[in-house]
C-alpha cells in the first residue's frame, strides 16, 4: 500500500527539488548581474570624465577625439559590445597584430610624449567604456576576466584599442561623423 504511495510522493519532491534548483540557479544569476551593473555605472561614470577631460582640451587631436566618441557610441550597442569582446578574447590588441594604421599609432605615441596626462584620459575613456560596456550585458560580462587579464597584460593595448574601434564600422553609430569602414567581425 506504502509503495502505490510512494512513486507520487518521490516525483513531487523530486519536482520541488528541480524547482527550487532552477529558483536558486536564476536568482543567483539575478544577483550578478546586478553586481554587474553596479560596476558598470561606476565604470560609465569614470568613463564619462574621462572622454569630457578629452573632448574639452584644444590640444588633443581631432582625429583621436573622433575614436572616442566612435567608441563610447559603439559601447551602446549590445552586439557590438559583443563582438568586440570576442575580438579581444581571440585575438590580441597589440598593434602589430592588427591591419596598419600608422597615422593613429603616431598620434598616440606623439600624445603621450607631448601631454602624459591627456594620454592617460584617452587610455581611461578608452578602458573604462570598454570595460563598462562589456559588463552591462550578461552575454559579454561572461567574457569580462578573460577580457581584463588581456587588456592590462598587453602594454600596447591603447594602441590596438584605437585602431581597432577606429575600424568599427561607423555608419551603425548615430553620433559618429566618419565615413563607413568595412564591419567589425
Amino acid at each position: 500500500m506504502l509503495m502505490d504511495y510512494a512513486s507520487p510522493i518521490l516525483t513531487g519532491v523530486l519536482l520541488l527539488v528541480v524547482l527550487w534548483n532552477l529558483r536558486s540557479r536564476k536568482a543567483s544569476q539575478f544577483k550578478t548581474h546586478r553586481q554587474h551593473l553596479k560596476q558598470s555605472s561606476g565604470l560609465f561614470q569614470a568613463h564619462a570624465k574621462a572622454i569630457e577631460r578629452f573632448l574639452e582640451s584644444s590640444s588633443a587631436p581631432i582625429s583621436l577625439k573622433r575614436i572616442l566618441v566612435n567608441h563610447s557610441d559603439a559601447m551602446s550597442d549590445r552586439k557590438m559590445v559583443h563582438n568586440l569582446a570576442q575580438l579581444i578574447v581571440n585575438s590580441s590588441l597589440s598593434p602589430e597584430n592588427l591591419p596598419d594604421d600608422e597615422e593613429i599609432v603616431i598620434q598616440l605615441r606623439q600624445l603621450e610624449a607631448l601631454s602624459p596626462d591627456l594620454f592617460s584620459s584617452f587610455c581611461v575613456a578608452m578602458l573604462t567604456g570598454t570595460f563598462a560596456a562589456v559588463l552591462r550585458w550578461p552575454e559579454s560580462a561572461a567574457l569580462f576576466e578573460e577580457i581584463s587579464a588581456k587588456i592590462v597584460a598587453d602594454p600596447k593595448r591603447d594602441v590596438g584599442m584605437a585602431i581597432t574601434v577606429s575600424r568599427i564600422r561607423k555608419s551603425d553609430l548615430p553620433f559618429s561623423d566618419a565615413e563607413p569602414s568595412p564591419a567589425m567581425v
